[in-house]
């Protein structure tokens, strides 16, 4: 049995708040801002607190925390649409980590999709060569001895995540390749991929 999609979040922000600088109020800002910002108002299953005054902001974000905090730890039920916004709201590496592993519980690869101005960020030729040289150090570690067996298994699951940074990478990048290819094939004017 896999814990819940919930769970597995409030894994993710845990770990964040413990080994970053974002603190509980930080981060609840953040995912208000972001549901706000990319739910209908219409749409909307949470009602979080507001304020006009800076009193009544402060007291609104002291009930926005505690909110955040309740459907975290499974007090308050984590609504469906609030997810993407509390995704959003870790610092890096762990909203990539947790879009991939929240991606595996559906037997998929989160792959980043290419942006419509050619290539992403996380595609550049030196992130690509640093996730690979991570995973292949991980690897190193477990080959110390020309085998992999039952004795390198606390290294496995880092090396799987290494290699599953890489396998990203190159997914992303092989769709980005593709739209190029898309491009030229239509006729459209070529896009540069970065």
């Amino acid at each position: 049995m896999r814990e819940p999609r919930s769970k597995t979040l409030a894994r993710y922000v845990e770990q964040a708040l413990r080994h970053t600088r974002t603190t509980e109020r930080s981060y609840a800002a953040e995912v208000v801002e972001l549901y706000h910002a990319r739910t209908a108002l219409h749409e909307r299953t949470v009602e979080f607190h507001m304020g006009t005054t800076a009193a009544q902001v402060d007291a609104a974000m002291r009930a926005n925390t505690q909110l955040v905090r309740r459907m975290l730890d499974g007090t308050l039920r984590l609504p469906a649409d609030l997810e993407e916004a509390m995704v959003l709201a870790l610092p890096e590496p762990f909203r990539e980590d947790c879009i991939a592993d929240l991606a595996a519980r559906l037997d998929r690869l989160a792959v980043r999709a290419p942006s419509s101005e050619g290539a992403a960020s996380l595609n550049t030729l030196g992130g690509w060569v640093r996730e690979t040289g991570e995973a292949l150090t991980k690897l190193g570690e477990m080959l110390h001895d020309g085998q992999i067996d039952q004795a390198d298994a606390p290294l496995a699951r880092t090396a799987l995540k290494e290699l599953g940074d890489v396998e990203r990478m190159c997914l992303g990048l092989m769709a980005q390749l593709q739209g190029v290819l898309r491009d030229a094939e239509l006729g459209r004017p070529l896009r540069a991929v970065k």
